[in-house]
């Protein structure tokens, strides 16, 4: 039995390059073993309780995603196929002016002026998958206490987003970058290669590590 104490905490670099590191904290009581012919097996949850994920996007910014608790690694016999499910989080201030820019009257100040003001958006980071074969998800949110904000129409907004991989991994990357959202109409419209810079740049650091 391995145990793992819960003040224990890992580092893990993920592009030396970048300086992109992943730590986690938690604990987990694994079960490991090895045969006479040499072959390990590993079983056992290793629960995160803390940690962060720092990001490093084309030497522009440095953004660091603290992981939530409930993120959790499993192990179930291969030690090197262990799988992933870690959420990681980063808050922007910003405005809903430009997000919502396409869905409201921009000739009227007095409207424009109540999606000026700044809500804490919640960029989410969603590492799923195996360890060597990590699946890279994003989401935007908002705080249960903001979600009623401008009528309900950002969150709403978000939601549909959510439910757009290109669009969102733009917004995600413009968030991260420049703290800000791109206008609506601009980021409907952009190609697939740019969408997914912001969603490339995780996953491939991951699967190359």
């Amino acid at each position: 039995i391995i145990k793992i104490d819960p003040q224990t905490r890992f580092t893990l670099i993920i592009d030396p390059k970048s300086g992109d590191y992943l730590t986690v904290q938690g604990e987990a009581n694994l079960s490991f073993d090895m045969s006479p012919n040499g072959q390990m097996s590993l079983m056992g949850k290793y629960q995160l309780n803390d940690g962060a994920y720092r990001m490093n996007l084309y030497e522009l910014v440095s953004k660091e995603f603290d992981l939530l608790p409930g993120s959790s690694i499993v192990w179930s016999g291969d030690p090197l196929d262990a799988d992933m499910d870690i959420i990681g989080a980063y808050q922007v201030q910003t405005s809903s002016v430009d997000l919502m820019a396409s869905e409201i009257d921009l000739s009227n100040a007095a409207v424009v002026n109540s999606y000026r003001q700044k809500l804490p958006f919640g960029v989410k980071l969603h590492i799923g998958g195996q360890i060597l074969k990590p699946e890279i998800a994003f989401e935007i949110d908002l705080p249960d206490r903001y979600k009623n904000a401008n009528d309900g129409t950002v969150y709403n907004r978000l939601q549909r987003l959510n439910n757009n991989e290109s669009e969102l991994n733009l917004q995600v990357f413009s968030l991260i970058v420049f703290n800000s959202f791109l206008p609506s109409g601009v980021a409907a419209e952009s190609g697939n290669r740019t969408s997914e810079l912001a969603r490339n740049s995780v996953s491939n650091m991951l699967s190359n590590q």
